[in-house]
């Protein structure tokens, strides 16, 4: 209940403070708090506040993932190196299977996996270092079994300008006999449900 995790996070920010007195505030008001406290905001577990983490899948119409870019993703020119695209993409495509409740763990999962087949990038912007890009992912075609399908991911700039395209073309691989498989009808049905219907 929403009640009882605001009073958790209120407990746990309280206690916190007791332990390290010296080093975090549950103070609201910044004038009134030493700047140099780790501020608790426990008013965050309040009603239509979100918390985004990055990594996380974003509650929007478009289902982005948000990221931040790290010293080893940065090229000699100091913007994101051209492969990590791709690599961000690839976890863009996995955050929005595992959202929709596509398991390829091999202890209960459905036993197939995906695979790429063509994965082509259009660069348009540079992205710097420290940047939190954005990834829009949507599936633009599928077939009638489910067995091939196609993405198209989106990475924006924190500006919102996008910085590249990524379009992905893929089927489905079955995990023990490492041939091409059809999935079971409900996986199928959830990538068609995800498939814009003005694809």
């Amino acid at each position: 209940e929403f009640a009882d995790v605001r009073r958790a996070a209120l407990a746990f920010a309280t206690e916190v403070c007791r332990r390290v007195p010296d080093d975090a505030t549950v103070t609201w008001w910044r004038k009134d708090r030493d700047p140099r406290h780790v501020f608790i905001d426990y008013n965050q577990n309040a009603r239509d506040h979100t918390i985004a983490a990055a990594y996380s899948v974003r509650g929007n119409a478009t289902g982005t993932v948000s990221t931040p870019i790290r010293w080893d993703e940065v090229d000699p020119n100091q913007h994101m190196r051209h492969t990590v695209y791709l690599t961000y993409g690839a976890e863009a495509r996995m955050a929005v299977f595992a959202e929709n409740g596509i398991d390829f763990t091999t202890d209960g999962g459905i036993g197939i996996a995906p695979v790429l087949f063509r994965e082509e990038a259009i660069y348009r912007r540079e992205v710097p270092i420290g940047a939190r890009i954005e990834v829009r992912t949507e599936v633009t075609k599928i077939s009638d079994d489910g067995g091939r399908w196609s993405m198209r991911h989106e990475i924006f700039r924190p500006d919102g300008q996008l910085a590249a395209t990524i379009d992905a073309d893929g089927a489905w691989i079955d995990m023990l006999e490492r041939k091409l498989a059809v999935p079971p009808e409900e996986i199928a049905a959830l990538m068609r449900a995800l498939v814009p219907t003005e694809s």
